[in-house]
């Protein structure tokens, strides 16, 4: 009693009182609430908290376990029934056909062309030239009338007759019958008997006693211990300081909205919570940018800025209750659409089914904020299915007619921003089925 106010008294002066076990002098402020009217659209609120990590102790606990000892085996005995089974021949003979056969010789002839030759001798004469040297003399006379000659060897050709015998031989054939033995055989078939010995396999019941050894144990007591982690206490990490501003966007006022709101702060994270609800508005977080910064040894600061946007009910089901859905150009690349004015495409989904004949050639799911989205002209909105940007199949021929199947519904955003997903109304919807044919 004496230490609990002497703790009192030193965290009112603002030191930490350490008898025996850690206290906190940072007064803690984790959540606060915001109830919005539409009268102030920027309201802030200061969250104090703190950053721990918790501290665990190993610890031996004593235990008593148990183990089995083997005290002796029993003999245990059964009767068994089994198959006994044994193996006997049986001869089988069946008539077979067996060929025969005598080996024999058989003389075999044919006719060959022989060629006989005879040696001659002819003779052969030919017309060849032959030539000669023959001295002749020459004579010429000079200026004085003296007369002077020479003798010259001049060559003298002639043709005649010449002949020489030459061997030659002279061939004749003739056919002659060449005959040979060739080994044969002569087959015949005989009918003969084969017989075997065929395994035949006969069982019957019978009954035996089977005994085995049984081990017997029991249970024996020993003192063990187990390791545990065993929760000490909570330490500071960081005492946190979280300013937090909220900006609230509302459009298409219908009715007085009364919503209330819980931000909270958990370690560094800021969450915005609604509590209570008009029922008339979806809440949506469109944007939450959080900083944070380390001030001083173990002190941070957040600042915070969610900006929360009210969307009337009322609004959301005008575009679905005009029922405005068309199609304004297919092509073999794009499929462009047009619907009443879509304000808010995030909460929007569109479903295309394309099918040639009774087959279906492109199925697909998408949010219309993931579309190329042109903002609204004359109170219609367009929004582009470019197959290609969509990384769909390449699959719609040009000039070729098509049943498209249209479906615009009221979808729920994947990230969880919406913070009042119950009042999304899931069955409102657009469909449309038309024939067209593609550019």
């Amino acid at each position: 009693m004496v230490r609990t106010k002497f703790c009192n008294l030193l965290t009112i002066l603002g030191v930490l009182c350490q008898i025996g076990f850690p206290v906190s002098a940072h007064a803690e402020k984790t959540s606060d609430e915001i109830f919005f009217d539409g009268s102030h659209l920027e309201q802030s609120v200061t969250l104090t908290g703190q950053q721990t990590h918790p501290v665990y102790e190993d610890r031996v606990i004593p235990k008593t376990c148990y183990k089995d000892e083997l005290i002796g085996y029993e003999r245990e005995c059964h009767m068994e029934d089994r198959q006994q089974c044994e193996t006997h021949y049986e001869k089988q003979c069946y008539p077979i056909t067996r060929r025969e056969c005598t080996p024999t010789t058989r003389r075999e002839c044919h006719t060959e062309t022989r060629t006989e030759c005879t040696p001659i001798t002819r003779r052969e004469c030919s017309q060849e030239r032959v030539c000669e040297d023959v001295p002749e003399q020459v004579c010429r006379t000079d200026a004085q009338g003296n007369q002077h000659c020479r003798t010259v060897i001049a060559r003298r050709c002639h043709t005649e007759n010449q002949c020489r015998d030459v061997s030659d031989r002279v061939c004749r054939s003739y056919p002659e019958q060449v005959c040979n033995d060739v080994r044969d055989e002569i087959c015949h078939d005989v009918s003969d008997t084969e017989c075997r010995d065929i395994p035949r396999e006969t069982c019957h019941p019978v009954s035996e006693q089977v005994c085995n050894d049984v081990p017997q144990y029991r249970q024996v007591a020993y003192d063990c211990s187990t390791t545990e982690q065993v929760y000490l206490r909570d330490e500071l990490d960081f005492n946190v300081t979280a300013n937090v501003i909220v900006d609230f966007q509302i459009e298409d006022v219908s009715t007085t909205p009364r919503e209330k709101f819980k931000v909270s702060l958990n370690g560094e994270r800021i969450d915005l919570s609604l509590i209570e609800s008009s029922d008339q508005y979806l809440v949506l977080i469109d944007k939450l940018d959080t900083k944070v910064s380390t001030t001083a040894p173990k002190e941070k600061k957040i600042e915070s800025n969610i900006k929360v946007k009210l969307i009337s009910i009322d609004a959301l089901k005008a575009p679905i209750e005009r029922n405005l859905l068309s199609i304004e150009r297919f092509s073999s690349k794009e499929l462009i659409l047009s619907s009443s004015e879509l304000k808010y495409p995030s909460l929007f989904g569109i479903e295309t089914n394309i099918k040639k004949g009774s087959s279906t050639v492109l199925l697909n799911v998408s949010n219309v904020s993931s579309l190329n989205y042109e903002s609204p002209r004359a109170g219609f909105s367009t929004f582009t299915l470019d197959f290609a940007k969509l990384e769909l199949p390449s699959v719609i021929q040009r000039g070729v007619k098509y049943k498209v199947g249209l479906r615009l519904f009221v979808k729920q955003p994947k990230d969880g921003s919406l913070l009042n997903p119950k009042l999304l109304p899931k069955s409102l919807e657009i469909t449309r089925l038309i024939s067209i044919r593609s550019l």
